[in-house]
């Protein structure tokens, strides 16, 4: 496999002890990260209900039309840096902290320009609820923070720190949680205060990884920035930026576009689905990142490939699951005003079967230096996307979002499975039905942890 970057020759790499190696295995760091990374869906559970109550329908959209785009922009003016310093770090063996340096120019760059946009287009954009205008461009001055704390988790990312990041999985959504029923108590839980608090907390639990990467000791040379690994960060990153966009339209963007198209208690009803719906993404979205950096550090392509095998079975019993579960547990949750929310939830979790195999490929396309490859992917899933967004929305509301979201899910998926193909000759099959290794593989994986935990 070649370990160039947009066809250059590859920078030297650092001293071996730039990156120590992990101390447990794969499967207790993938079992670590999914455990404590469902800790943030978890949470989004239990604070959506305090949202949904106090604020309304209305006030859960209004708060979701100043949030939606922020989280958006943070992610696409990032334009996929956090991806390619965690790809130098892994695979080219760049020092983080030159990794971490030279694409922290870049990104700061990108996120004074990014805001001043927005600041401008604010008006436009909002305009089915203008008095939000000014929370939106005091929020956005957050915006090149907030970017450059998401570069500092992707070179821990590709450090492979899997437990340092894990640890900050847990802390946000829990101060979160805790603010918001602080914000509750004292009645001051307005739609100012929530979208205050909620990127506020994101902010420090950047701030605890920027802080635990400083306290990691790592051997830095003391060369200053060059341009030769600028260049190569800005290629991997220009190559991959049409997969962060194609992405944040089926992830994110739904909500951005229905701040447009349907009325904030639509867009209320529909951010409450994707809360309970999502669990399964956010936990998967984050075990993508730990096979992206084995993978390419181990050169294996059987993880990847078993990795969407097993995922292929877990991820639809749990939407069967969840189906089931959808009506009583948003009932009690959220209440009989948020009953149009159950049907919405209902198509989003069958939308999180193909998206969750989606991610365990995309994470072998990463690992084979492909950014462009997954671009393609995404920018195709982005088109239907958008289409049936424009198409379904009007007639159909919000439910509409929700058949485009699981459309595109499926198109992506299906793209990045032949493309990972094409990349390694592994066959489809292969990546999707599990095979008689593989169950032998997990009992004796249940096996050594049950005698684990029987010691």
């Amino acid at each position: 496999m070649s370990s160039t970057v947009s066809g250059a020759e590859a920078p030297t790499p650092a001293p071996s002890d730039a990156q120590p190696e992990p101390r447990h295995s794969l499967v207790r760091v993938l079992l670590y990260t999914g455990l404590t990374n469902a800790v943030l869906p978890l949470t989004s559970l239990a604070t959506a209900p305090i949202l949904a109550r106090e604020l309304g329908a209305h006030g859960r959209g209004e708060m979701a039309a100043v949030v939606a785009p922020m989280f958006v922009l943070i992610a696409l003016a990032s334009m996929s840096l956090p991806e390619a310093g965690a790809y130098a770090v892994a695979k080219l063996k760049e020092h983080p902290r030159r990794v971490l340096r030279n694409a922290g120019q870049l990104t700061l760059a990108y996120g004074v320009v990014a805001a001043v946009l927005v600041w401008v287009v604010a008006p436009a954009f909002l305009r089915n609820a203008p008095h939000l205008v000014p929370l939106l461009r005091a929020v956005v001055l957050l915006l090149p923070v907030s970017m450059w704390l998401l570069l500092v988790r992707g070179v821990l990312v590709g450090m492979r720190a899997h437990g340092v990041v894990a640890v900050e999985r847990v802390l946000t959504p829990v101060l979160r949680l805790a603010v918001f029923v602080a914000l509750l108590v004292t009645g001051s839980l307005t739609v100012t205060a929530a979208v205050w608090g909620h990127m506020l907390c994101s902010v420090a639990g950047g701030l605890f990884l920027a802080a635990a990467l400083l306290r990691r000791r790592v051997v830095d040379s003391g060369e200053p920035p060059t341009a030769h690994l600028t260049r190569h960060l800005a290629s991997y990153g220009l190559r991959g930026w049409g997969a962060v966009v194609g992405n944040l339209v089926v992830w994110r963007l739904d909500q951005v576009v229905l701040v447009a198209l349907v009325t904030p208690r639509q867009l209320g009803y529909y951010v409450v689905a994707v809360s309970f719906a999502e669990i399964s993404g956010m936990v998967v979205n984050s075990l993508r990142n730990v096979l992206f950096t084995e993978s390419a550090h181990r050169d294996d392509r059987e993880l990847i490939a078993r990795a969407g095998r097993l995922m292929v079975v877990l991820v639809a019993g749990a939407a069967a699951v969840g189906v089931v579960l959808a009506e009583p547990v948003m009932m009690l949750l959220f209440g009989a005003d948020f009953e149009p929310s159950v049907r919405l939830a209902q198509v989003l979790v069958l939308a999180s079967i193909p998206f969750c195999v989606d991610q365990m490929i995309a994470a072998g396309i990463y690992a084979e230096g492909h950014p462009g490859k997954r671009s393609v992917s995404q920018v195709t899933s982005a088109a239907v996307t958008v289409g049936l967004l424009v198409l379904l929305t009007p007639s159909m509301g919000a439910m509409g979002a929700a058949v485009a979201t699981l459309a595109a899910y499926c198109v992506a998926c299906l793209i990045s499975l032949v493309t990972y193909r094409r990349i390694t000759g592994l066959p489809i099959r292969r990546m999707l039905v599990l095979e008689r290794d593989d169950v032998h593989w997990v009992r004796g994986k249940l096996a050594r942890v049950a005698g684990r935990l029987g010691r």
